[in-house]
């Protein structure tokens, strides 16, 4: 990060803890800072993310997909000079502080998904959930224009792709948690099986982590909300829980 210019030795009087998160496939780690306290001080950017379930909209007719990742999406955003020194974070071999925008700042996401709002402008046919981005087309000759589309916009913002994570003209594709093909969107199995093999909650903490993997697939139950109202009602008037 250092040698890509996204990292510096610093001077800061800011110093936040420093924080390692595995990244999904767990062969690489990301050092990120521990933000909490800076994030307390920080005026909140309220510019909404997509409702995950958004990108549906604009799938009817289409049979062909794929699935865009940037490289370092995040770390593209340049802090303003001014505030590079609160991003500051202690290391077991000094302090640092961070040039490009860095995950657990409280505003990243909205700041990210602002920007690559602007990028896609007007282009029906991609959907973007903060750095992942769907495209999707109802012929392989039309998804060919797309991917011409959307790859001169990326350059003409001067966003780089990772080619050995994305995917490229799939007539069905994993995203956002759902399988989605030419017949819709689907939930992905092992997620199912994660729900059905929850174990019978015992304690009210436990009994909410079931309730958010469940209300995640509502939309394939049928009456759902008929289903869950015993549960939900038990959870009524509750605010402050302690293990039973």
């Amino acid at each position: 990060m250092i040698t890509l210019g996204h990292m510096r030795p610093s001077k800061s009087n800011y110093a936040s803890p420093l924080h390692m998160v595995p990244k999904k496939d767990s062969t690489e780690w990301r050092p990120v800072g521990d933000y909490r306290a800076l994030n307390a001080q920080t005026i909140k950017d309220n510019y909404s993310v997509p409702n995950i379930l958004d990108f549906t909209s604009n799938l009817h007719g289409t049979k062909i997909y794929s699935h865009i990742d940037l490289v370092k999406a995040y770390h593209q955003i340049p802090i303003n000079p001014d505030d590079v020194h609160k991003s500051a974070i202690i290391t077991p071999f000094g302090l640092f502080e961070s040039t490009r925008m860095q995950f657990g700042l409280c505003n990243a996401a909205a700041t990210f998904q602002r920007f690559i709002d602007e990028v896609l402008r007007n282009l029906p046919f991609v959907f973007a959930f903060v750095d992942d981005i769907l495209v999707a087309s109802s012929s392989p000759e039309e998804h060919l224009q797309h991917l011409q589309i959307l790859f001169t916009r990326l350059q003409q913002y001067g966003l780089s792709l990772k080619p050995s994570k994305c995917i490229f003209g799939v007539t069905s594709i994993k995203f956002l948690g759902f399988k989605v093909s030419e017949s819709g969107i689907e939930p992905l199995s092992d997620r199912v099986d994660c729900i059905l093999k929850f174990p019978q909650p015992t304690t009210l903490t436990q009994l909410r982590r079931f309730l958010g993997l469940y209300n995640f697939y509502r939309r394939f139950v049928p009456k759902a909300a008929h289903l869950l109202a015993p549960l939900n009602k038990f959870l009524e008037g509750i605010k402050n829980f302690k293990k039973v």
